[in-house]
């Protein structure tokens, strides 16, 4: 029989364990609850919004300049039919969308070039002598009056017009040595009234200087006695304009340039040169024909940076001194001989070099870079180099020179933000 005592010891032990599993019941919930308490309400998926089809497909067009807009100068592009990766990183995400194409409306034609079976074929030396102007210009720079059988030292050139009056050119072999085989030098003095030749020195250099397809040419010194043949046969009175310097050992000065033998004078293989042609063979420089002005004619890439160069030292002689030579290969290669009636002052008149420019939407970019880098402490150094008074020409030259040079940044930048890379060429 069980004593009272067990049985309370009993009833104890049990209250415990139930308290025990009370409190472990408690716990438990708690915790639970301020779990949930801490996630907060769940809200259910908003539904998506349907958006217009105007926005999901937009124009074109509009799609493509509104890329280039936004992308700026660093906009690459490939092709007249694509601008690649204009929007920065998310073009480059392996999930992005290519950027719309831009369609063209209104492409320019291009003209057509037709050989002439009557121009000479040049001879590769001449390619050379046009393109490593180093070696040329050394030529032209320390070269001597050479002789060669059946060649003549001088050749002189009368000019004489009504407006111009009268002046006097002149061609001369020259050889480093009497072993090289001579080249021809076409040399224009200095001469009263006449400014020709200082103007074909500096647009030289310029043209030079911004990769343009120039003749080369340097400033030379000739001595008087080096012409006392010819100056013994010709009236004096003919020889008063000559400009010459000093008294003990008088020198004339003058620009010397390449005579380029097989020069196909303001042709275009059978088509003449004119200003109609030209304008045309602008318009046709756009990105829509790149693929056929590279192949078929790289010719008209030339004209392309021949117009450019011309419009920033204002030649008013094009495309009068204007013309090709015809390579063994078949292809041409421009020529731009004259440059004397360049880099005077700008008036309201001159609009043809501007006007082919304005026509072009695709532009050589290592010319424009060059352009872009020179500066109007470089031009006015180049144009009136201090030690030199009688090589400057006015300031307001320079000035108009920095001018248009604005100008043609301005247009190119342009057509960059608005269409990319594919405005290179």
């Amino acid at each position: 029989m069980r004593t009272p005592r067990l049985k309370e010891r009993r009833l104890e032990a049990s209250v415990k364990i139930l308290l025990i599993v009370a409190l472990l019941v408690m716990s438990f919930l708690g915790n639970r609850c301020e779990k949930q308490r801490k996630a907060g309400p769940s809200t259910p998926p908003k539904e998506p919004v349907a958006m217009p089809d105007a926005a999901v497909e937009p124009d074109v067009e509009e799609a493509a300049e509104a890329i280039a807009d936004a992308a700026g100068e660093d906009a690459p592009s490939e092709t007249a039919a694509n601008v690649a990766d204009a929007t920065g990183d998310a073009a480059d995400a392996p999930d992005a969308e290519a950027p719309p194409p831009i369609t063209f409306k209104n492409v320019p034609k291009i003209p057509s070039f037709k050989p002439s079976p009557n121009q000479p074929v040049a001879d590769p030396v001449e390619l050379e002598y046009l393109t490593d102007q180093d070696k040329t210009v050394k030529i032209l720079t320390e070269g001597t009056w050479a002789k060669r059988k059946g060649m003549l030292t001088l050749i002189p050139m009368k000019r004489e017009r009504v407006a111009d009056g009268l002046a006097w050119r002149f061609r001369i072999l020259l050889a480093l040595s009497d072993d090289d085989e001579p080249i021809t030098g076409f040399f224009k003095p200095r001469q009263e009234n006449y400014w020709d030749w200082l103007k074909e020195v500096h647009a030289y250099n310029i043209g030079r200087r911004i990769n343009a397809p120039t003749v080369p040419t340097v400033l030379r010194f000739f001595k008087k006695t080096s012409f006392s043949g010819w100056l013994g046969k010709v009236p004096a009175e003919e020889t008063t304009m000559f400009k010459w310097e000093g008294k003990k050992d008088p020198k004339i000065r003058g620009a010397l340039k390449y005579w380029v033998p097989s020069y196909w004078h303001r042709h275009f293989g059978a088509k003449v040169a004119n200003e109609d042609y030209m304008t045309a063979i602008a318009k046709s420089i756009h990105p829509a024909n790149r693929e056929k002005l590279e192949k078929e004619y790289p010719l008209y890439l030339e004209v392309g940076k021949g117009i450019i160069f011309d419009y920033l030292i204002i030649n008013e002689d094009r495309p009068e001194n204007l013309g090709t030579i015809l390579m063994p290969d078949g292809t041409h290669k421009l020529v731009l001989i004259d440059n004397g009636l360049a880099l005077g002052v700008e008036h309201a008149g001159r609009t043809v070099m501007k006007k082919m420019f304005m026509g072009m939407r695709m532009f050589p970019k290592d010319m424009i870079d060059a352009i872009r880098t020179l500066d109007e402490d470089e031009l006015t150094d180049m144009l009136r180099p201090p030690d030199d008074p009688v090589m400057w020409l006015p300031e307001v030259c320079i000035a108009q020179i920095i001018k248009r040079k604005d100008f043609i940044l301005k247009t190119v930048d342009e057509w960059h933000a608005k269409w990319g890379d594919i405005v290179w060429y």
